[in-house]
């Protein structure tokens, strides 16, 4: 399917997804995975581009040194706002705490499945 017929697709299947998508994210989108699409002749193999790295490499040095001399936890305890005194997970406190709004959020242990 041509990118642009995608587009139109995606663009109707948000309309009523509880936010504004503006066509620009949905173009991105797109755009973001036309390198790892299917082809016809059964080609899916993603190219370089789609597999090029998003995230800078580590610098060792310097997480040795945050290590080294960055707060251990109980100054990383210390600093924190909120405190939970018992063993429970409160996962979604956490959240609402990370994500306020309610935003869709995708989340899985491992790339895929999610």
């Amino acid at each position: 399917m041509p990118a642009g017929q995608i587009v139109d697709l995606l663009e109707q299947a948000v309309a009523n997804c509880g936010r504004h998508v503006p066509r620009s994210e949905i173009v991105e989108a797109v755009r973001n995975s036309l390198a790892a699409a299917w082809q016809p002749n059964g080609n899916s193999t993603p190219t370089k581009q789609a597999n090029a790295r998003i995230w800078p490499e580590k610098n060792l040095k310097l997480i040795e040194e945050i290590c080294k001399n960055g707060p251990g936890l109980v100054g990383l305890w210390e600093a924190s706002s909120v405190r939970f005194e018992d063993s429970e997970p409160h996962t979604e406190e956490i959240i609402d705490r990370m994500f306020p709004g309610d935003p869709l959020l995708c989340c899985g242990t491992v790339k895929m499945p999610f």
